[in-house]
């Protein structure tokens, strides 16, 4: 099917309206949902690309708005996932690292190297590079359920890895920006 210059306007104008009308609500909602106005806008804009990439079948589904927030929810769900990892990470190594969105730090990759190879593959196509359970499933060529079991195990050999040994506190936690 070809997209003719009327239609792909047409579409443009339809996406946009979308835009303008769910934007200032999806904003306000991952900034109570995150508790930074700049994670707002960044997952906004994530799930709004998202969305423009899939137009078409968005467009025609029964609650596009509701598809939206989903995915939304989604990304703050996984960057408070990564957050939370970076944060352990400090606590346990002292040593702050220099964001989430930049390389892990030394220590965090040689956590990582220590997983058995099908593990910290789930985890890093999972939670590092964020493919989809059914995306990386067809990378690792297994099925979803394997996915979901080496992602778990990995996660918690990592979470083990990063808890207080004996003797030591457990830090204050901090809230993410």
């Amino acid at each position: 099917m070809t997209t003719s210059a009327s239609d792909s306007s047409y579409i443009d104008r339809d996406f946009d309206a979308f835009c303008r009308m769910h934007s200032p609500r999806l904003i306000a909602a991952m900034r109570l949902q995150t508790g930074s106005d700049a994670y707002a806008v960044e997952l906004a804009q994530e799930a709004l690309m998202r969305a423009w990439k899939h137009w078409p079948e968005v467009a025609q589904m029964n609650s596009p708005e509701g598809w939206l927030f989903r995915v939304a929810y989604n990304l703050a769900h996984s960057l408070r996932r990564r957050l939370t990892l970076v944060s352990r990470f400090e606590r346990r190594t002292d040593r702050p690292t220099s964001g989430a969105d930049e390389t892990l730090a030394v220590e965090l990759k040689e956590m990582l190297a220590k997983l058995p190879r099908r593990l910290r593959q789930a985890v890093v196509l999972r939670h590092l590079v964020q493919f989809s359970v059914a995306e990386t499933a067809e990378i690792m060529g297994c099925a979803e359920g394997t996915v979901k079991a080496l992602t778990g195990q990995g996660l918690r050999q990592l979470r083990a890895a990063l808890e207080p040994t004996e003797g030591e506190e457990e830090p204050m936690k901090v809230a993410p920006r």
